[in-house]
C-alpha cells in the first residue's frame, strides 16, 4: 500500500526545466517575450507554428515558455519564422 502511494506521488511531481541530461530550455522565456511584444496569444502563435510546419498544441507551447517542456533544436527555426525573428533573438543574449 505504501509503495503504491509513493509511486503515485512520484508520478505527480512537477517536471523541471531540465531534460534528463541536465540541459535547460533557454529559449522558452524569449519566445514568451517576443510573442507578448507582438500582442499574440499562445493560441495564435501555436496556429502560426502549425502553418509553418510544426505540429504543436497551445498547452505544450505554454509549457515550453515556462521552461517545463524542452524545445528540440530542430524546432527552434520554426519559432523564429513564426515570430518573424532571427535565431539570435530567441537566445536573448545568452552567452554574452
Amino acid at each position: 500500500m505504501r509503495e503504491k502511494f509513493r509511486m503515485g506521488l512520484m508520478q505527480q511531481q512537477r517536471p523541471t526545466s531540465h531534460d534528463e541530461k541536465g540541459h535547460t530550455n533557454i529559449v522558452g522565456p524569449q519566445i514568451r517575450k517576443l510573442r507578448a511584444a507582438r500582442g499574440w496569444s499562445q493560441a495564435k502563435l501555436a496556429v502560426r507554428l502549425q502553418l509553418n510546419g510544426l505540429d504543436i498544441r497551445r498547452d505544450v507551447l505554454a509549457q515550453m515558455e515556462s521552461q517545463l517542456h524542452c524545445i528540440k533544436d530542430r524546432d527552434i527555426p520554426h519559432f523564429a519564422r513564426a515570430l518573424g525573428a532571427n535565431l539570435a533573438e530567441l537566445f536573448g543574449g545568452f552567452g554574452r
